[in-house]
């Protein structure tokens, strides 16, 4: 349904990076200078380590293999279970080349320089985009999606999910059931929502 933008990468060099005096590899396949307790997102480059060519292996070995839980199919690994910094990351084959990386965990420290993270408010994510964005998927199961940023400063690669604390009332349930495709984010309705879940894809 999402369209997804291409994008060309500069692999990072070979390294190798000594924590506590043990050795972690930090391969082309993930961003060079980066720590273990780095939470950047740099959307168009980097989620902490993570890069579009990282593989499930080199995330075990750089996050150590009790902070990396691989689906059985190997087609997805989850960062940080059960703490505010988790973090799903998708694969286009079994273990290999990054899809997605969704970020999710309330009052986890991940965020962009300009300040986006799970928390920020409508009007704070209007002015990091530096204008009003399209929103649509409110009438269906999906949650309340950001689909495009209307030639605003944030890249077609991210994807934000949006919602009220706690349960969605019925007042605004009944003034989101329409056929309309998409919302301005202006729109009064979605004033008290914030990002809910931000989604990357590569």
């Amino acid at each position: 349904m999402f369209r997804r933008a291409a994008r060309s990468y500069i692999l990072a060099p070979f390294s190798v990076v000594v924590l506590l005096g043990v050795p972690l590899l930090a391969a082309t396949a993930l961003h060079a200078d980066v720590s273990v307790a780095d939470r950047v997102i740099d959307i168009t480059q980097r989620v902490g380590a993570i890069t579009m060519s990282s593989t499930a292996d080199q995330l075990k070995k750089f996050y150590g293999r009790p902070n990396v839980v691989p689906s059985g199919d190997g087609l997805s690994a989850v960062l940080f279970p059960g703490t505010p910094d988790e973090v799903r990351v998708e694969f286009k084959t079994p273990g290999k080349s990054v899809s997605r990386v969704l970020i999710g965990g309330v009052g986890g420290a991940w965020a962009t320089a300009n300040g986006l993270h799970v928390g920020t408010s409508m009007e704070d994510l209007e002015k990091i985009n530096g204008g009003p964005f399209d929103i649509t998927g409110v009438n269906w199961t999906e949650p309340a999606r950001v689909v495009s940023w209307k030639g605003g400063n944030l890249p077609a690669q991210l994807y934000v999910d949006l919602g009220p604390q706690g349960e969605m009332d019925e007042a605004t349930k009944r003034s989101l059931r329409s056929r309309q495709t998409f919302y301005d984010s202006q729109s009064r309705v979605f004033r008290d929502f914030f990002v809910r879940r931000i989604v990357i894809e590569w």
